[in-house]
């Protein structure tokens, strides 16, 4: 039986861009998956994670399931976690909705929006304020993409904490 410490920062940054969120709305028809935006052209690969430093930090994968939902798998050696989640669009919302699972008993509901090409993950708060903190993921290239951690900064964005995905099969 797998044992698990405090967690490692690289678990809590990916919990982050599942974040706590209300009620699931409807979601939309069969022609889902252009709505997805870059993020369809992430199914049927997997992609490691590094920081800056070159680390790597974890392996996501992702499918198609139904020809609807985009499903995606992480794996994070360092925490000896394994996780799931399965992605919607929100027609009325205009974005997407997901839920999180990991083997450490862990659900999150969160949201995705597009700002422009970057798909963004806010930080709910239980208290209902604004987000102080998000998830900002930004296509580099066909086999690249990047995860930005941000806290609010006065009236914008700061980065906290940046990763590099590339394609590895």
């Amino acid at each position: 039986m797998l044992a698990l410490r405090r967690p490692d920062t690289r678990v809590l940054a990916w919990l982050l861009c599942f974040p706590l969120a209300g009620t699931y709305a409807q979601v939309g028809g069969a022609d889902d998956m252009p709505r997805f935006g870059w993020l369809r052209q992430l199914v049927g690969a997997c992609w490691q994670g590094r920081t800056a430093d070159g680390t790597p930090t974890d392996t996501q994968c992702y499918e198609l399931q139904y020809g609807k939902f985009l499903r995606g798998t992480i794996a994070i050696p360092s925490a000896g976690l394994l996780g799931d989640s399965v992605w919607a669009w929100d027609e009325a919302g205009k974005r997407i909705t997901l839920t999180a699972w990991s083997s450490s008993g862990a659900i999150t509901n969160g949201e995705a929006y597009f700002e422009g090409d970057a798909v963004v993950f806010p930080v709910q708060r239980r208290d209902g304020a604004k987000p102080t903190s998000r998830t900002r993921w930004q296509r580099i290239d066909a086999d690249s993409f990047q995860v930005t951690r941000q806290r609010r900064a006065e009236a914008d964005w700061a980065d906290v904490a940046a990763f590099t995905y590339q394609r590895v099969r």
